[in-house]
Formats: structure tokens, sequence, C-alpha cells
């Protein structure tokens, strides 16, 4: 579609484990680095002329955006999208555009000096944006905004004893209007893991729904996902959902009772829910990650096997929903790993193409959705699959 940094040099270079573009009526904003400007913000409406870079929010070679930390613009709240960058002069802060370079302005200082407030977890409830952001006095804690400078506020202080950033919420989560997130606080905060919260903007109105496991090392909730109108995760070796009371949390299924491999990459697929967790055989004393369906209930949570290679497993990476279909790469009986898709039935679990090289733990990566069409590979690259996909 067009050559960004002109020559053999790396355009994309985010972590692989950051969330693909996104796509603001049909317009997808995106980061990357020209070679001249540094990792900077840009646009593309899939044309050559029409992929050009919004603005040099960091001036000359400087980046705005950093590899270690995934800034890509996540939510659309009245025309404009939001993200977290660095203008070299106000540290990373919480930043709004709407396509052009004058509509692309920092909202507000919240943590004023060079070190920056760190926005992270960016999630639209209706017309407020939510994140986790550090105001250098309270430590990291759920804030929110409007939009506007005077309209970002801090909604709790979840923890009033700590300062530590990496204890912040995360996994903000939009449930039908509902915001749900998992939070470190008390005796839980030097753990892995942490509480599910839940919050209405206000701090009366933020409060924990339950500890998975109430004890110091805090195995929380992760891969929150709104499922159906109702929450889901993956908690230690089971899926889990909530309706938002503690006596509501509850396990799903318990895939591996042999304490491996927890649920992973839970995506709905219209009335079914698609993740990867281990298969222990207990005979052979082998597990290995395969792909699972549920449709909310235990009875109905059941795998769905790709590959008769016990010792290893599928190992279904990348799921990702595309008109109704699940695509996903995993390896099949020889050991290659190809792009396969499903429709929930065994039947229809199937390679679509050969993508990539035979080393099963070299894979296509990174599988999003534009256009309708699944892409893959977007920090290199962004080959389309429509070919083998029709």
């Amino acid at each position: 579609m067009k050559d960004i940094n002109v020559g053999v040099a790396d355009a994309f270079t985010l972590p692989e484990w950051c969330a693909p573009p996104t796509n603001a009526d049909g317009v997808i904003f995106f980061i990357a680095d020209d070679g001249v400007h540094g990792k900077e913000l840009w646009k593309s409406d899939g044309t050559d002329t029409g992929t050009v870079l919004v603005k040099d929010i960091n001036p000359g070679p400087a980046s705005a955006f950093s590899t270690d930390y995934c800034a890509v613009p996540r939510a659309v709240l009245g025309g404009a999208v939001f993200f977290a960058a660095d203008d070299g002069v106000a540290g990373l802060e919480l930043w709004r555009s709407d396509g052009t370079a004058a509509g692309t302005m920092r909202v507000a200082d919240i943590h004023p000096g060079t070190n920056g407030s760190n926005p992270s977890d960016l999630m639209l409830v209706g017309d407020t944006l939510y994140f986790a952001a550090n105001d250098g006095r309270t430590g990291a804690e759920l804030w929110k905004s409007d939009g506007r400078a005077g309209g970002t506020l801090r909604v709790a202080d979840i923890d009033p004893d700590q300062s530590d950033q990496y204890h912040s919420p995360t996994q903000l989560t939009n449930v039908d209007g509902t915001l749900y997130f998992v939070a470190r606080y008390g005796s839980t905060r030097n753990g892995p893991g942490g509480g599910l919260w839940t919050s209405d903007g206000t701090a009366r109105g933020t409060t924990r729904v339950t500890d998975i496991f109430p004890n110091e090392f805090g195995a929380g909730p992760s891969e929150l996902i709104n499922f159906g109108g109702t929450l889901f995760f993956s908690a230690f070796t089971a899926l889990w959902k909530s309706d938002g009371l503690s006596n509501g949390t509850i396990v799903v299924k318990d895939t591996n009772p042999y304490f491996i491999g927890a649920p992973q990459g839970l995506t709905a697929v219209g009335d079914t829910l698609y993740f990867s967790a281990a298969r222990f055989q207990p005979s052979l004393q082998l597990s290995g990650r395969e792909l699972w369906k549920s449709d909310g209930t235990t009875a109905g949570t059941t795998t769905l096997t790709v590959t008769s290679s016990i010792d290893v497993g599928a190992e279904p990476t990348g799921l990702v929903a595309v008109n109704g279909t699940l695509f996903f790469t995993a390896m099949d009986v020889t050991g290659n790993r190809q792009l396969w898709k499903s429709d929930g039935s065994a039947r229809t679990t199937v390679p679509v193409q050969q993508i990539g090289t035979a080393d099963p733990f070299s894979p296509p990566t990174s599988l999003g959705v534009a256009g309708g069409s699944p892409r893959y590979g977007y920090s290199v690259r962004i080959p389309v699959c429509e070919n083998a996909l029709q």
C-alpha cells in the first residue's frame, strides 16, 4: 500500500502484544516511523496518497511513542481518537486527534513536569473515556475524561497507600455500559494478580466485586471480555463469568484441573466464545494447547481439536472474529503453522492457507480486522488474505 520508511528499515516497531490500529469511520490510525520524524501518529484510508503523517507530536527525529509502550489509539469519542503520547515537554500524557495536525492536541497535563502520567488501558463507556494514570501524588489510579482538560478527573483512589505504577487498574472492559477492571490493593498489591472491580464513574460507585484468590499471591482475572452482555474472564486454569456481584462471579469451566494452561485469547464470535487452553493427557503426562468454544455454560464449554500432535498441541494464537467466522493461526499434524478458520464445529475448523515458515514457534502474528478482511503481522507488513478467505 505504501512504503512509509523508504528502504530496508521497518516502519512498524511496536510490541507484538499491542492491539491492532484503530478504525475510526473507515480511517485507520496507527503509529509508524518514516525514518525522519520518529514514531508518530499516522492515518490511512487504504490508499498510497491517503496514508499520511497526522502530526509530528514530538518535533524532529525524536519519537512521541516508545517501542516498549503500547500507545496505539484505542478509543473514538466525539469524532476524535484518544491515545497516550510524549511531545518532549510534558512526558507521556493523554492526547486526542481528529485526523488533522491542528486537531491533534494534548487533552490534559495530569502529571505536571516531564515525567508524564503514563495513561494506559483506555476504554470508552458511553460518552466517558476511562483509563489508568499516575498524577505523581496518589500513584496509578482510575481516571476518566470527556475529552476536555476540565473534564479529565481521577475517579477513585483505590489504594491510598500505593504509589507504584505497576499496581494501576488494568484490563478496563465495557460490558453493556458497565466498566470492569482489575486492580491490586492492600494485601494483593504485591501479588501477580488483583481483584475484580467495577465502576460507575464515581468514587462511591467504584467497588471491588471479588478476589478470585484472596491472598497475597492474588492470582487475579485476565482476558476480560463482554460476551452476550456478561463479563467473562480467565483466572488460573478456569473460564469464569460475573454479573458484577460477588456471589454471581462463578467458574464456568475448569479447563485443566492439573494446574496447567490458563484460558487465553478469549474472542467472541456471535453467540460463541472461543479461546485456547491446555488439555492435559494424564496417561501420557503431556499437555498442549487446543482451541475451545463456549456458549457460556459448563456443558457447552468444549474443545475443538485442531491437531493430533498430542505432545505439543495446536497452540492456537491470534484469534480474531471476521464477519461471523473465527480466524486464528495453529499448527497442523506436521508441525507447520497455518492460518485456520472455524464456524464452531469440528467439520468447519479447517486450515485456510499456508503462511509463514515450517517453524512452529515463528508464526504469523497480530491478526486484526480492517475492511472486513483479516490481516496479519501489521508490525512488520500488512499483506491481505482476501483471496484465501473467499
